[in-house]
């Protein structure tokens, strides 16, 4: 290919989320066309993926390393776009870290910290998030079904349309949490803090309540049909 030859780069990303991308995700995007461009004026397709896949795989490498030596505090780390799937990262602090289009499915991450984080584009899928912070992040539309997230911190969160069929989420504090649209079949939410949490149109068909405290918790055309209330406190 000439070097004078215009060289037109689409690069697609696919989530599982109607937000709008973040302004600096475009720039990243941006970014990585201006790259892709270079690379295949100068080496074609297959070494720009070959590329890609080595900065990839040498910083996920490096955080790793960092992590197995004993560090565990990467609050504000530019991790984007790394692959940490199916990795031991218990009790990570990952506060204010950049972790879009990191991939964390099947992770063990029970007793992280991500609170605030805006994990939107963050595959999770599979990963044991019991007794980890959560709080005040944003989840929405993620694909969380079957996920352990026993007794985790996830006051505030917002987890409009996210998918929590199966989930164990017994023993969470959902207090306040915005779970509007919320897919909640079949979820184990036994002894889990629901108060003040708005499940407007949530589905909780079979879902397990016993023990929980929904004072205040809003059930606007919520499907309960088949839940276990038994115990429940708080309920009008």
């Amino acid at each position: 290919m000439g070097k004078n030859k215009l060289v037109e780069v689409t690069i697609l990303v696919s989530v599982e989320c109607d937000s709008e991308m973040p302004y600096e995700d475009v720039n990243f995007l941006n970014e990585v066309q201006g790259k892709a461009i270079n690379q295949l004026q100068n080496g074609g397709m297959a070494s720009f993926i070959t590329s890609i896949e080595n900065d990839v795989e040498a910083e996920s490498g490096l955080f790793l390393e960092r992590y197995n030596s004993g560090e565990r505090d990467f609050r504000g780390a530019n991790l984007r776009q790394l692959n940490l799937s199916y990795q031991y990262l218990e009790g990570v602090n990952l506060t204010g870290a950049d972790l879009n289009w990191t991939n964390l499915s099947h992770s063990n991450l029970s007793g992280a910290d991500l609170s605030g984080l805006d994990l939107r584009f963050t595959p999770l899928r599979g990963a044991n998030l019991s007794h980890s912070n959560l709080s005040g992040a944003d989840l929405s539309g993620l694909d969380l079904r079957f996920t352990p997230l026993r007794g985790a911190n996830l006051r505030l969160l917002d987890l409009f349309s996210v998918n929590l069929t199966g989930a164990d989420l017994s023993g969470a504090d959902l207090t306040g949490a915005c779970l509007r649209k919320a897919n909640l079949s079949g979820a184990n939410l036994r002894d889990a803090n629901l108060r003040n949490a708005d499940l407007t149109r949530a589905n909780l068909t079979g879902a397990e309540l016993t023990g929980a405290d929904l004072t205040n918790a809003y059930f606007s055309t919520a499907n309960l049909t088949g839940a276990n209330l038994t115990d429940v406190k708080g309920l009008k």
